[in-house]
């Protein structure tokens, strides 16, 4: 789907392939997902902020409110559903009349 709307996308299932990727690639956003434990957030979060400190932050969440202390830039309410999810990425990145297509 953000493939769809114009993003390059390096999904990981593995934090060291998370940090990998940050070291190697110029990254913009990084999404983290509702099923990370507080844990493994605050792990992506650190090395994230520690290698890209202007790179923004979005967290999934299952839950409608969710509170981070400040270390993401947006938290995305997931049952918002995937156009408003597109729409949410698309206003962090500075791209608010871009749209999703298919």
């Amino acid at each position: 789907m953000l493939e769809k709307a114009g993003y390059e996308v390096y999904p990981v299932m593995e934090l060291a392939d998370a940090d990998r990727i940050l070291r190697s690639r110029h990254i913009n956003l990084t999404i983290l997902c509702h099923t990370l434990s507080k844990e493994q957030q605050a792990t992506v979060l650190a090395t994230a902020h520690q290698l890209r400190p202007t790179m923004k932050m979005l967290l999934l969440t299952a839950a409608a409110f969710q509170s981070l202390d400040g270390t993401a830039e947006e938290v995305f309410y997931t049952f918002a559903g995937p156009r408003a999810l597109v729409a949410t990425i698309n206003r962090l990145m500075g791209r608010e009349n871009a749209s999703i297509t298919g």
